[in-house]
């Protein structure tokens, strides 16, 4: 673990912690809220797996140098698995000057494994928009 890196160790404080790592725009900050095996799911439906995946999606967000802006809505808890549904939007001028504004009501699944700490195992930022009827394997 990283030194200085903040961790959640219930599932309560995640999103929170989730709003520093994404707001810092720093990739390898961000990987850190991600379980090894997670997976991301991108506006197409397509599956991302693992970190080095992960992190390249993560790329393409933080690159337009926006704050994310985030409200959680649900938080849904049993035993060591979780459910958190919230609402983001990134919204203004990116570095090269095109305007942007986008958002999304993502549906996650936390995990708190053997380390005691919560982090993704499935990041669905568009989760509730229709992909057409498309299932993500």
């Amino acid at each position: 673990m990283p030194r200085g890196t903040e961790y959640a160790r219930a599932a309560e404080d995640f999103f929170s912690i989730v709003v520093k790592g994404f707001t810092s725009l720093d990739v390898g900050t961000a990987l850190e809220l991600f379980h090894a095996d997670g997976i991301m799911i991108d506006v197409t439906g397509t599956v991302h797996r693992g970190k080095d995946a992960i992190a390249l999606e993560l790329e393409k967000f933080f690159n337009l140098g926006l704050p994310i802006h985030s409200t959680r809505r649900h938080l849904f808890v049993s035993g060591d698995i979780a459910l958190q549904v919230s609402d983001w939007r990134l919204r203004g001028t990116t570095k090269d000057g095109v305007e942007i504004d986008m958002g999304g009501t993502a549906t996650d699944v936390l995990c708190r494994k053997h380390d005691g700490i919560w982090r993704y195992i499935i990041d669905n930022p568009f989760g509730i928009l229709d992909r057409g009827g498309r299932f993500a394997k």
